[in-house]
């Protein structure tokens, strides 16, 4: 009798310390994005937004709230480029429907049309800044919506709603004198071509860092205009991803280059419907 409960209890004790190893051995707050997270990330460009609409890029305020309304309704989440390089570093998830809306130039009218329907959506954007234009502006000692670009204390306000994160379009090569954006000139030494850029990107984070304590992470390279180098230079300079002008629908993991980001361009003209419906995103 004494030998059938020795055995009966020896055998109780050894289920309940096996399950309490293979309890201790069961892995707790999975990281899921060991298991292959990926998402289709579609990236919005924009530019100019005002009541006139004089060129093929200029989306006038109510259609440009249209955009971020569908968004939404849609099931997007706006995220910034932090956000796609934190899950890229740390394997933070992202939303299940994430998608970057990027304004290029940073227009003055951005600040006047754009950021008021941002602040009444909560919706979140990407502004990339050409630092050259911002400091004209207090040179010509003219701020109008049409052809006039951010300055630094709109730039700052729009940065510290958190509904704004800034980015560089470089200081002063998004223009044809010599240069296009960051392609390498006929005959140019990589040396050459690191340092000419080098000192550009650089004059507008030291301005930035200075002025309103900001560091970009991130360019926006000028007519999506890039050469084989610049991606080596850029990560040399501590930038962490760059935004081309090729179209596509990003499919984002772990191991995605953010060096060569697709964006699709927004015209005038057409409807939310029919831009959303024509690109890749499937809603």
């Amino acid at each position: 009798m004494r030998k059938a409960i020795f055995k009966s209890v020896s055998l109780m004790l050894l289920v309940l310390l096996s399950a309490v190893f293979i309890g201790a051995q069961k892995p707790k707050n999975i990281d899921k994005t060991n298991l292959g997270l990926e998402y289709d990330l579609p990236i919005i460009m924009y530019h100019s937004t005002y009541k006139k609409n004089p060129n093929k890029y200029n989306l006038p305020p109510k259609d440009l709230e249209k955009d971020f309304v569908y968004i939404l309704e849609c099931g997007y989440t706006p995220i910034f480029m932090s956000d796609l390089i934190e899950f890229k570093e740390t394997g933070k998830p992202l939303p299940k429907k994430p998608i970057i809306v990027s304004f290029d130039d940073a227009y003055t009218n951005n600040y006047l049309y754009a950021f008021p329907i941002m602040k009444e959506l909560s919706f979140k954007c990407v502004i990339s800044v050409v630092g050259k234009y911002t400091d004209d502006n207090y040179k010509n000692g003219e701020l109008h919506p049409t052809g006039s670009h951010m300055t630094y204390e709109e730039i700052d306000e729009m940065n510290k709603s958190g509904l704004v994160e800034i980015q560089s379009h470089t200081y002063n090569l998004h223009n044809n004198s010599g240069r296009i954006g960051l392609g390498k000139r006929r005959g140019e030494t990589y040396e050459q071509y690191k340092k000419s850029v080098s000192d550009d990107l650089m004059q507008l984070q030291n301005k930035l860092k200075e002025k309103l304590n900001i560091t970009c992470t991130t360019v926006a390279y000028p007519f999506g205009s890039y050469s084989i180098d610049s991606e080596k230079v850029l990560k040399e300079l501590g930038f962490k991803a760059a935004l081309t002008c090729n179209e596509g629908i990003n499919k984002i993991n772990k191991d995605t280059n953010l060096f060569y980001l697709k964006r699709y361009n927004r015209p005038a003209g057409i409807s939310a419907e029919k831009f959303f419906g024509k690109i890749e995103v499937k809603i």
